[in-house]
């Protein structure tokens, strides 16, 4: 029992280093600015509301704009697996910077 428990503590800390080597976002660096761990779900729904409240505006060049550039951001969501491939992808900002702009 006692090399049984030895045998568990090395597999625990096995387990712990190859999970260190997974990134996890502490501080986006950002006064005020709080990480959002659901930021890529959160920009997704708030990009997707813009996009149906636009429509309620008249057919002019500032409603295409905001469609353009939020319709981009939903599909550059939806094909980016990871926040950083999203952030690099629109290249405006952390997603925390980009969920403030919508």
């Amino acid at each position: 029992t006692k090399s049984r428990m030895l045998s568990l503590r090395a597999a625990a800390r096995l387990s712990v280093r190859q999970f260190s080597t997974v990134r996890t976002k502490v501080s986006t660096g950002l006064v005020g600015v709080p990480v959002e761990p659901l930021g890529r779900e959160k920009l997704l729904l708030r990009s997707l509301r813009i996009l149906q409240a636009v429509k309620e505006l008249p057919d002019c060049s500032y409603r295409e704009s905001v469609e353009k550039i939020y319709r981009h951001r939903v599909a550059t969501i939806l094909n980016c697996k990871t926040v950083g491939e999203v952030e690099t992808a629109i290249g405006l900002g952390q997603i925390e910077e980009l969920m403030i702009h919508a």
